[in-house]
């Protein structure tokens, strides 16, 4: 249990170090997945819990937010299709990693995730300003986070290159997730 909390909190202080811990673990598909599909079910729990599962029906692809299973899925998808995505960019300039490692630093990252959004939740609760003010600071914080975890993945010594395989993974992430919803969504119609 040491060791979660310790990488956890490398996470935050030295994620390159984190990063590597984790893919040094040699973790196989089965745990992979696992922390995938868990983080994704916390993850929702805590948003029907707190946010009442209320969005807005104006936003793209609303329907996702009204039902649990369709939450999961959707998490569970666009965790995959990124990791995907950032894969194949990060081989085409030159990246040493592979989908494993790549699956199990976005695993991670969800858990991180859901870790921030307990807190985050909390201090709605307690002091709503500092919530918004944690949000905003880890929002930007978590792309440096995630650039480092890419970066060790697929041993880039550029951030810029790791920086670059993420961006580009996320916007082919992005048109691919539409896609998928919109086949997905279109027929729940």
């Amino acid at each position: 249990m040491m060791q979660w909390i310790d990488i956890a909190k490398k996470s935050f202080t030295e994620p390159r170090e984190a990063a590597r811990a984790l893919i040094d673990q040699n973790f196989g598909w089965d745990v992979i997945w696992s922390a995938f599909i868990a983080a994704s079910c916390l993850s929702t729990i805590l948003f029907f819990s707190f946010d009442g599962g209320e969005m807005p029906s104006e936003i793209p692809f609303a329907k996702v937010f009204e039902t649990p299973v369709l939450l999961v899925g959707f998490f569970v998808g666009s965790g995959v299709l990124l990791s995907v995505s950032i894969n194949f960019v990060s081989k085409m300039i030159g990246g040493q990693g592979n989908l494993l490692s790549m699956m199990l630093i976005m695993a991670w990252f969800q858990v991180l995730q859901v870790a921030i959004q307990i807190v985050t939740y909390i201090l709605l609760i307690l002091i709503a300003p500092a919530a918004l003010l944690l949000q905003f600071a880890l929002f930007w914080y978590g792309i440096y986070i995630f650039v480092a975890f890419v970066a060790q993945a697929y041993g880039f010594d550029a951030w810029l290159k790791a920086a670059m395989a993420s961006l580009v993974g996320f916007i082919g992430s992005i048109m691919a997730l539409a896609v998928v919803l919109s086949l997905v969504l279109g027929g729940l119609t």
